[in-house]
């Protein structure tokens, strides 16, 4: 988990607590963000309050990683569940779990959510597209 300011303590105490700590790996604050999604093979974004867009999980899709994120705000926008990610309820601990459990384990469910995260990006996303939008918005 590359290190975010505020939370990592009270976080990390928690899964001590927990006897979780083996399955984490804490990082201090990273600049290039490529070099962790090149290493993760699912990206969790389960917001408990609606974020307006979520940067990250289409970072993640870029990579051809799934992701599973909440159901509120901007990532319903554009992750289709089933197809290019997977939505869950907030604060739906078992949702979350059996979203893990079919990405990681199933491997066909796997690679194609992955394949169409990158195509998803690709088609929706890229740098001209966004340039022709705002071109037509402002009718420069």
């Amino acid at each position: 988990m590359p290190g975010k300011r505020g939370f990592g303590d009270p976080l990390k105490n928690k899964i001590n607590l927990l006897g979780l700590r083996e399955y984490f790996v804490f990082l201090p604050f990273v600049e290039d963000i490529k070099e962790i999604y090149l290493i993760s093979d699912v990206v969790l974004q389960p917001s408990i309050y609606p974020e307006s867009f979520g940067l990250v999980a289409l970072e993640a899709m870029s990579f051809g990683i799934p992701v599973i994120a909440t159901n509120n705000g901007g990532m319903s926008d554009f992750i289709i569940d089933g197809e290019n990610g997977i939505l869950i309820p907030p604060l739906d601990a078992d949702a979350l779990v059996g979203a893990l459990e079919k990405i990681l384990f199933d491997s066909d469910c796997f690679n194609e959510i992955s394949q169409a995260a990158k195509v998803t990006v690709k088609n929706n996303f890229s740098f001209d597209d966004f340039y022709n939008q705002v071109v037509t918005a402002y009718d420069i």
